[in-house]
């Protein structure tokens, strides 16, 4: 799943935009966490939060998850200076 979800964010973001994607297993739950660039975060999340849930009804959706919780978690990426 977490091709997926990386396929969607990377055709989602620009092509410039720089982002990571960490996953977490706890139990019945797959958390992922997503670091992008500060510039970026509203573009992923989306107005009100749209995009964001429509992404995990995907995850949901695909056989793969199991009946498992998905978590999805959008961080600012830590700049490099």
């Amino acid at each position: 799943m977490k091709e997926l979800l990386n396929y969607i964010v990377e055709n989602i973001l620009p092509k410039e935009a720089n982002f990571s994607i960490e996953e977490q297993i706890i139990d019945e739950a797959i958390i992922y966490n997503i670091l992008v660039s500060h510039d970026m975060v509203g573009i992923l999340v989306g107005k009100e939060g749209n995009l964001i849930r429509a992404i995990k009804t995907l995850l949901k959706a695909s056989p793969h998850s199991k009946n498992q919780e998905i978590v999805i978690r959008v961080d600012k990426m830590e700049e490099a200076k």
